[in-house]
């Protein structure tokens, strides 16, 4: 008997992901670095497909999912100390911003608002508002060839949306600045008020695409005429083009045929090969 069945459960897509699209999915849950090393090694001696899973904020999960969700959810430490936080893979990005109030620590305020987890911030090199994740890190820790790994940030290839980050995030640390808790309310109520008037409310996984060339991708979807348009449940937000929206039993194929034709009337109108920001689940 694989040690593995004993650990496994079925979890649906509602309660793994913001955008609520898909079927149930095989999900183990490592409660020490131990024990996910012990999960890793036995999915990849058995040939397994796995990925580790945080918020689930930018994941569409397909109907049949033949992947393993790692969950990050254990590892979910947040510990002021000085002007840096440390905060594991499964910390939401909400308790981050707690802590770090609580402490008078300021820096982190653009992720108001944004529904992740530290580990997938930092794998997504997530951000809003001319910041980034990877502006704050100054090192992360990761489990690579079963082995737990510092990388500091000197060493780590990153950019736009993404991260050269070999293995699974644990966790890391971030330098902040001191600040009055006044201050950091402010800024925080400032990017919250920001996204309300911009982005949409319902279930999505965020931004669909990537900036093309440094123009965000709604512009183009807004001017190649895509607000409104649909796939079944899977509909392109008349707020902002740039969300792709579950109206209501939107399924995986829905949302797919929906950012491929959307994908495909940008390039056509503007010659302009939009990238997805969304991480298919299959």
């Amino acid at each position: 008997m694989n040690p593995l069945l004993k650990h496994i459960t079925l979890t649906s897509a509602s309660a793994l992901t913001t955008a609520k699209i898909g079927g149930a999915v095989w999900t183990l849950r490592p409660s020490s670095a131990g024990e996910l090393a012990f999960f890793v090694s036995e999915l990849e001696r058995a040939g397994v497909k796995y990925m580790p899973v945080g918020g689930g904020s930018n994941l569409i999960v397909s109907d049949r999912p033949k992947t393993v969700a790692v969950s990050t959810s254990a590892f979910n430490l947040v510990e002021a100390s000085g002007r840096k936080i440390y905060a594991g893979a499964g910390a939401r990005l909400s308790e981050i911003m707690r802590v770090a109030e609580k402490n008078g620590l300021s820096g982190v305020e653009f992720w108001a608002g944004i529904p992740a987890t530290f580990g997938g911030a930092v794998k997504m090199n997530a951000g809003a508002f001319s910041s980034e994740t990877m502006d704050k890190v100054i090192y992360i820790d990761v489990l690579t060839g079963g082995k737990v790994k510092r990388l500091w940030k000197g060493g780590i290839n990153y950019g736009y949306r993404h991260t050269d980050i070999d293995g699974i995030i644990l966790g890391g640390a971030i330098a902040l600045e001191p600040s009055s808790t006044d201050t950091i309310r402010q800024k925080t109520r400032e990017y919250l008020e920001k996204r309300r008037q911009t982005q949409p409310a319902g279930k999505s996984a965020g931004s669909v695409f990537k900036k093309a060339g440094g123009v965000g991708a709604g512009k183009y979807l807004d001017l190649a005429g895509l607000k409104g348009k649909r796939f079944g449940g899977a509909v392109v937000s008349e707020k902002h083009a740039g969300f792709f929206l579950n109206d209501g039993g939107a399924t995986f194929e829905d949302f797919r045929r929906l950012a491929d034709y959307a994908a495909d009337k940008v390039w056509q109108k503007f010659g302009v090969k939009l990238e997805k920001e969304v991480v298919y689940f299959e």
